[in-house]
């Protein structure tokens, strides 16, 4: 089972997740961290949950997903990855990685088929289908 946590961050109210299953090995996707604070809270979760975060994903790099990139590779040693992956794995799941662009032209979608769980980024919107006007 996958744990999932939500840190909304920068002024945008931009979606950050940090995500770990049984094992304890983790990603972060779209890290928007741009405040010291919504750092802090990120960092202090991971440590508290001993968590060993493996992955950095991005949807799509519009700056309210990325203001967190330095940050992470800072703290844990990550790149960004996402565009041009079939799979991320860690711990005892996997995401396959589905190209969506329209938002972006690098969007894409993490779908974990065993959990049933998409992490679409900006593609969808809560009550909409998302923007594509900003490609």
């Amino acid at each position: 089972m996958l744990n999932i946590k939500r840190f909304i961050c920068n002024p945008i109210q931009e979606n950050t997740y940090i995500i770990n299953d049984d094992s304890k090995e983790a990603v972060i996707v779209d890290c928007g961290a741009f405040f010291p604070e919504e750092k802090q809270a990120i960092k202090e979760y991971i440590e508290q949950e001993g968590l060993t975060v493996r992955h950095l994903l991005l949807t799509h790099d519009h700056f309210d997903h990325t203001f967190g990139n330095g940050f992470v590779q800072e703290n844990y040693g990550l790149e960004p990855e996402g565009y041009g992956k079939k799979e991320i794995s860690f711990g005892t799941h996997k995401f396959e990685v589905i190209p969506t662009p329209g938002h972006n032209p690098d969007a894409v979608v993490f779908y974990c088929k065993e959990e049933k769980l998409a992490l679409t980024g900006d593609t969808l919107f809560k009550g909409s289908i998302g923007r594509t006007d900003m490609e």
